[in-house]
């Protein structure tokens, strides 16, 4: 069976982010039902860093009762968290220190890393983490669908013949491979022949029929908005996409593809590579 050997599911385990830690135990349970070797992990800060309070004037103050408050709720967190994985037969780590930093260096050898879309958006703890991980890292990151795609829906790919692109189909084949049906998605007018190394359809075909993978091509016009909604309308389960193909700080600035993709909440799981 072709499977992902080590993917990685951040949990977020604190108080306003339990939408994020329900999306990432179902992708946990439905990866891990694939074949995939899923491994977990909570990281969270330093309860003495967490209850530092700094003010004009005023030295940095921790208070003692207070700071085993934090303690004995981050170990009912881990408790939780741990069962869990437990439940599922899944490997779970707890760290304590910044998740910033401390995820990443999880994540450096994964084959992929999973997150909620809140975290794709920034809205979480671990949104550095994340974007440390696509950016820096060039890790392949799974965005959980906040839906219930369809279990056996096709596998959509976004293809532009971009860099981008190509390391979201490598990163998807264990995915393609498993898929009764694999479209390869194009809006010709938005092809940017200044960054495509490829883009005829035809070309990824061809590279998907050597690693034993069927496809075809369905044109949709009007962006990435448009490649969405044909996914959408075909019942995609999983789109492959390269992620911030331009400048991120321009994307986050003038708007782009990607932040659009990741604005609002799609009916189908994202694996997105940069």
């Amino acid at each position: 069976m072709h499977a992902h050997s080590n993917v990685l599911l951040a949990f977020a385990g604190l108080d306003g982010h339990s939408e994020h830690d329900t999306l990432i135990l179902k992708a946990l349970n439905a990866l891990h039902a694939k074949g995939h070797a899923v491994r977990a992990m909570l990281a969270l800060p330093d309860p003495s860093l967490a209850l530092m309070m700094v003010g004009p004037g005023v030295m940095p103050s921790v208070g003692g009762a207070a700071m085993e408050a934090v303690a004995r709720a981050q170990d009912q967190l881990r408790k939780r968290v741990e069962a869990f994985c437990a439940a599922a037969e899944v490997p779970f780590e707890f760290q304590v220190g910044d998740p910033s930093i401390l995820l990443p260096q999880s994540a450096a050898l994964a084959d992929l890393f999973v997150v909620s879309p809140a975290t794709a958006r920034g809205q979480t703890p671990l949104s550095d983490a994340f974007e440390a991980a696509l950016m820096r890292l060039r890790l392949p990151v799974w965005v959980a669908s906040a839906s219930e795609p369809p279990a056996q829906g096709p596998v959509a790919i976004a293809w532009d013949g971009g860099m981008e692109a190509l390391r979201a189909v490598r990163a998807g084949l264990p995915f393609l491979h498993a898929a009764a049906d694999v479209i390869v998605l194009q809006d010709p007018d938005s092809i940017d022949a200044g960054r495509s190394l490829n883009p005829q359809p035809d070309a990824l075909i061809q590279f998907l029929a050597r690693h034993d993978v069927s496809a075809r091509t369905v044109l949709a016009f009007g962006g990435m908005e448009g490649l969405s909604e044909a996914a959408r309308n075909h019942g995609a389960s999983v789109l492959l996409t390269g992620a911030y193909g331009h400048a991120r700080a321009m994307e986050w600035v003038f708007g782009g593809a990607t932040r659009s993709m990741l604005a609002q909440d799609r009916p189908f799981n994202m694996l997105l590579a940069h």
